[in-house]
This record gives C-alpha cells, sequence and structure tokens, in this order.
C-alpha cells in the first residue's frame, strides 16, 4: 500500500509490482474523475478483489513503516492562519436580535477534566473500552426571561416518576385481609369481645421524589427550521423551558444538560442548571444554548447516569433525530450504542424517555428507548399531552 501511495504521487517513479501498475493504471485513466468523492470507493473496492486474491498475510506484530515522504502541508499555512482559525466564532443568540445561522464545527475544546466512557460495537457485538473522551463545557448566557408552569404538565410529570408501594394494615376496607387484623378479630369473637371491623390492607402508590435530569440536544441539525417557521432549537428551548418551570413547581430534584459532538474524541456536555441552583440560572444559558456539532447520544446517556444522584432517577431526552456523528458511516451504529446505553440505566434503576421534536417519533429513539418510552413532539404547546400519554404507557 505504501508503494501505491507513492506511485499515485509520482506517476514517473518505476514499481515493477503488478498490483501498483494497476492501482496507477485505474487512477490515472480519467483525470476528470479526480474531483469525484466516489472514485476512492470504486478504486478500493476494485483493488481490494486483487489484494484478496495475492493471499498477502496480515498480522498486528508484522510492524509498519511509513514513507519517509509523506507531508503534512503545514508548511502551506502561514503562522497567522493558523491563530485565525484557532479563534471561535461567535454565534449569535436569540437575545442578540441576530437570525444568523449556527456555526459549523465546535470551537476549541475547553480544559478541565476529561471522562472516558465505552462504546458498544455492534460489529463485533461487545463494547470498546475507554472509547469515547467526553468534556464538560460552560454554557453561554444570553437574555432570557422564565416561563409559567402549566399544571398539567407539572401533573404528567409527577406521573412519570417512579412509585414506591406502601401497604396500610388494620383499614375498614381494602384489596385483601389483613391477616393480623383478621387473627385478632377472631380471636376477640372467640373471647366473647366485640372484634375490630378494620381488618383490610391496602397497597398505595406513591410518587418518589427521584432526580430528573432533562438531556437535550444542540447539534447542528437543531438548528433546521420548522415548517410553521422559527428553528427547531427554538420549539427545544421553549419545550426546556416548560419541563424546567413544571419541574421546579413539582419540588423534586432537578438538573438540565445540553450536549453535542465532533468525533469520538470530542463529546462535549454543558450543564444548563446543576442540581443545587435555581431554575433562574437556567433561563439566560437556554436563551443562549446555539446548534453545533453532532450527536453522539450514547455518551451522552452514560453521562447523564454519571451525573444523577446514587440511587433511582430518571433521565428526559429531548432531540429532533437520530444519533449520528462525523467518524460513524453505519446510522444503526450509534443507535445501538444508545440502546445498550439506556439498558444500562435501566439496570441502575434510571428511566431513561426521550421527546422527539418531529412528526415522528425516528426508528432509532424508538429501538433505543423502547416504543412506550418515545414520544414525537409537534412544538411545546403540546408537550403537556404528549407526556400524558407518555406516562399512561410508562405506567401500563
Amino acid at each position: 500500500m505504501a508503494r501505491l501511495a507513492r506511485a499515485l504521487l509520482d506517476p514517473d517513479h518505476p514499481d515493477p509490482d503488478a498490483f501498483v501498475a494497476r492501482g496507477r493504471a485505474l487512477f490515472y485513466a480519467d483525470p476528470r474523475a479526480w474531483a469525484d468523492p466516489g472514485l476512492s470507493r470504486s478504486l478500493g473496492d476494485r483493488l481490494g478483489n486483487d489484494l484478496g486474491q495475492m493471499r498477502l498475510p496480515f498480522g498486528p506484530r508484522a510492524g509498519w513503516s511509513e514513507p519517509a515522504y509523506r507531508d503534512d502541508h503545514a508548511g502551506m499555512w502561514e503562522r497567522r492562519e493558523i491563530e485565525a482559525a484557532a479563534r471561535p466564532e461567535r454565534v449569535p443568540g436569540p437575545g442578540d436580535g441576530a437570525d444568523a445561522p449556527a456555526a459549523d464545527a465546535l470551537p476549541p475544546r475547553p480544559g478541565g477534566r476529561v471522562w472516558r466512557y465505552p462504546e458498544w460495537d455492534r460489529r463485533i457485538r461487545r463494547a470498546r473500552p475507554g472509547w469515547v473522551s467526553l468534556r464538560e463545557e460552560s454554557a453561554a448566557p444570553a437574555l432570557g426571561r422564565p416561563t409559567p408552569s402549566e399544571p398539567r404538565l407539572a401533573a404528567a410529570l409527577a406521573a412519570m416518576r417512579p412509585r414506591r408501594p406502601r401497604r396500610m394494615r388494620r383499614r375498614i376496607d381494602g384489596d385483601e385481609l389483613d391477616l393480623a387484623a383478621a387473627t385478632d378479630a377472631l380471636a376477640d369473637l372467640r373471647a366473647g369481645r366485640a372484634p375490630d371491623p378494620r381488618v383490610y390492607s391496602r397497597v398505595l402508590r406513591r410518587a418518589e421524589g427521584v432526580p430528573l435530569l432533562l438531556l437535550v440536544d444542540a447539534s447542528r441539525s437543531m438548528g433546521d427550521p420548522l415548517p410553521r417557521g422559527g428553528r427547531v432549537i427554538d420549539a427545544a428551548r421553549g419545550a426546556a423551558a416548560a419541563l424546567l418551570g413544571a419541574l421546579a413547581a413539582s419540588g423534586g430534584p432537578v438538573a438540565i444538560q445540553a450536549f453535542r459532538s465532533a468525533g469520538r474524541h470530542d463529546v462535549r456536555v454543558a450543564w444548563i442548571k446543576r442540581w443545587d441552583e435555581p431554575p433562574a440560572a437556567a433561563w439566560p444559558r437556554l436563551a443562549g444554548l446555539a446548534p453545533a456539532g453532532s450527536t453522539r447520544l450514547g455518551a451522552a446517556l452514560r453521562h447523564a447516569g454519571r451525573s444523577l444522584p446514587p440511587g433511582r432517577g430518571a433521565v428526559i431526552l429531548l432531540t429532533d433525530g437520530e444519533p449520528s456523528d462525523i467518524d460513524v458511516h453505519d446510522p444503526a451504529f450509534l443507535a445501538e450504542d444508545a440502546r445498550m446505553a439506556c439498558r444500562a440505566l435501566a439496570a441502575r434503576g434510571v428511566g431513561a424517555f426521550a421527546l422527539a421534536l418531529a412528526p415522528a417519533p425516528p426508528p432509532a429513539l424508538v429501538r433505543a428507548f423502547t416504543p412506550g418510552r418515545c414520544v414525537a413532539v409537534a412544538g411545546p404547546e403540546r408537550l403537556a399531552g404528549a407526556l400524558v400519554g407518555l406516562a399512561a404507557r410508562t405506567r401500563a
């Protein structure tokens, strides 16, 4: 392969090997096709078949040698151009009065702690340990106002909380007999005393004050326009603000994170609201949320599980589509990883739910979260109804 690379770079370089000669002939057969991105795959398919017929041995211990003539083209760029490219471009927020599109690339990586998370590889059917690098970044604030809570939405969120059974004994009526109370009543009857009529028991299920973490997708696709005007990120902000208002009114622990990615080595999570912060701290950060990057959902779900306090809890995902990233070309790869991340959360007693800002739930999200825990939300105004249906299906 190194000899083939040399032959393609230098047409006058002699090489007697038939494989190298065939690769050079195919490449230079039509110079007009060099602008076609599919040329590499087309030539690779044809040369890969020839390479397989040669029965060449391959092993990781055989050693690798890179030719000395390789150039990374660093000398083509002047220093001031590199420094200018490294400066992040400011993305206007909704409070700036600008409606410019979001930046395509992420700003330079923030410093601080790095978390390593595994990622499920569906081709080998096992998790690759420490495969993804995740960093926490600060959220840029903008002008934002609180959203009043909606009672129906707060009731739906309360219904979604896990419920702990509690047995009420010695009741006048109930679902079944209380054996201890019935034994005491029988003893009173045989002793000639008036028995206590409270011989039933009932099981009540009370909603636990478990922590709820709202996970907001902040990828580039969230900047796409909506059919009725505005952008998906605007609908996400409205939905997140409505959820925050309802969650704060319910009195349970609430936190909000936003995530985006640019490959497995650059997954980022921003705290919109920490557990110990008041809801007022989240409004400007929600308003300043700007879409950029991709959607590596599995890593974000695992970090959300780590961010929850010990014990039971729930994670609610707010997104517009299926997981994707710039270094993954198999559409089912990250979807399967997200499914395994949801299974790991469920094993810890953490419920995972998905709210898709789309006409219908994306198939990958339905597979990852199961059909009963993934619903489509056309807009913030329909959020309460969607959560009511989600809570009903969850209890069923």
